[in-house]
């Protein structure tokens, strides 16, 4: 088989010989086309999907239709309960160097919790008392959720370990957060927020959570 590439496209042409008719000169026929995504997924041994892909596996090539990221009403309302972490867990308790790595992190990447508008004693205050929650791998096997879309939340959440799926936008693009990233910031300052995203835990991992009423009781 050749590939053959023409202009700048990320599309391509799959070429090959056709000599099964002696009586006939060879000639190329097309039997397919590969993107540059095709490329990638063999080169990494892994499915590039987007949100409505229907894939071949690179092992089997049997055809899949992806699972669908976005969470229908119905699955909305049977999650809803579980959505709030301190439900659904135990917290854990923290490590001094998580406090001193919270404080550190919050301070500095947070406007809400800088030097100039908390003071350093009320967010190490904060920290000792908001909750780190841990979820555990046949938590993520069962469906996690810490935010659905359209459902009010009152706390932000800061993931310190593993992995969190989130799904956004009309769209329902997804994409994969890892450690050290702030969710749902905005819970902190509205009284009521409703977060536009999903957000799914997609690995064990330890959640850092500040709820709305700690906040305001610090």
């Amino acid at each position: 088989r050749a590939l053959r590439r023409r202009g700048q496209s990320h599309i391509a042409m799959v070429q090959r010989v056709n000599d099964a008719d002696e009586s006939r000169d060879p000639f190329y026929e097309i039997v397919g086309i590969v993107t540059l995504e095709d490329v990638l997924e063999e080169l990494i041994g892994a499915e590039i999907v987007d949100e409505s892909d229907v894939v071949a596996d690179s092992g089997n090539k049997a055809l899949q239709q992806r699972t669908p990221q976005r969470i229908e009403f119905f699955e909305m309302l049977q999650r809803r309960d579980g959505l709030a972490l301190g439900r659904a867990l135990g917290p854990a308790a923290k490590t001094a160097d998580e406090v001193r790595a919270l404080v550190s992190y919050l301070s500095t990447n947070v406007s809400l919790f800088r030097p100039a508008a908390f003071s350093g004693a009320a967010l190490r205050r904060l920290v000792q008392r908001c909750p780190i929650y841990t979820v555990s791998a046949q938590q993520v096997a069962h469906g996690h959720y810490i935010y659905v879309r359209g459902v009010p939340a009152s706390c932000c959440c800061l993931l310190l370990h593993g992995r969190v799926q989130v799904c956004a936008g009309n769209e329902g693009l997804v994409s994969d957060i890892g450690p050290w990233t702030l969710l749902a910031a905005n819970a902190l300052t509205e009284e009521r927020h409703v977060p536009d995203f999903t957000a799914r835990v997609a690995a064990a991992a330890r959640i850092f959570t500040i709820p709305r009423a700690e906040l305001l009781a610090v």
